[in-house]
């Protein structure tokens, strides 16, 4: 069950069209992948959606789910924490089609020096305390790693250079500013109020059409106890 509820007077821009037609069809289907994505609500898997958020700056999603449960297992079956060596390590071999993960030292102390602040007022809050708290983690991971936990809720979503790109036909090469980001979020919102759902789930609708495939994210959902 989501808050959004279905406005079909919102005016698309013309790039918005295929995406609103796209999620007419697609709807439910995404609906169901993001309720199978969410958590339980524990500090350790919070912490852990913020990891796959980081993981995945700047690198290929499939490389970022290989290197998201390798450590995973890694950190598992391991007795002592791991270091900043292993996590390097780790995240060298972890490749996907599209190509490996990147940068692997910052995120290697990222993920070491990962504390995330504790969620005591709206999301739009948690996500400026997460920004201004946590290395290495900008507005448009941070906003990911909140959607990853809270889906159907959060009323923002990820602008990446993706959804740049999708929305303005450019390359963001100089980064997205503050005002651009606010714009961009603001007009996947008006996509998703249409159809009643989150932004979060009008974006990953998108991007899935733009690659042509569909990403479930099976990685993230919950291991059955």
């Amino acid at each position: 069950m989501t808050k959004f509820e279905p406005n079909k007077e919102w005016p698309l821009s013309s790039n918005s069209l295929a995406a609103n037609e796209f999620l007419g069809v697609h709807r439910q289907q995404y609906l169901d992948l993001a309720t199978a994505i969410i958590p339980p609500m524990t500090e350790e898997e919070i912490r852990w959606r913020f990891i796959f958020a980081i993981l995945s700056t700047n690198s290929p999603f499939d490389a970022t789910c290989v290197a998201y449960e390798n450590l995973r297992l890694s950190t598992s079956s391991k007795s002592s924490p791991l270091r900043k060596r292993d996590i390097v390590s780790l995240l060298r071999s972890s490749k996907g089609n599209a190509g490996p993960v990147m940068y692997h030292n910052v995120k290697a102390k990222s993920i070491l020096s990962l504390k995330v602040p504790t969620l005591t007022g709206g999301l739009e809050k948690w996500r400026t305390e997460c920004v201004g708290k946590i290395h290495g983690l900008g507005i448009a991971k941070a906003s990911f790693a909140i959607c990853l936990l809270y889906p159907h809720w959060a009323d923002f979503c990820c602008i990446d250079t993706h959804m740049w790109r999708f929305l303005t036909g450019n390359v963001a090469s100089k980064g997205i500013s503050p005002p651009q980001y606010r714009w961009a979020e603001n007009e996947i919102a008006t996509i998703a109020q249409r159809h009643g759902v989150a932004p979060f789930i009008a974006q990953w609708g998108i991007w899935d059409m733009m690659r042509g495939r569909t990403e479930d994210h099976a990685v993230l959902r919950p291991v059955p106890v």
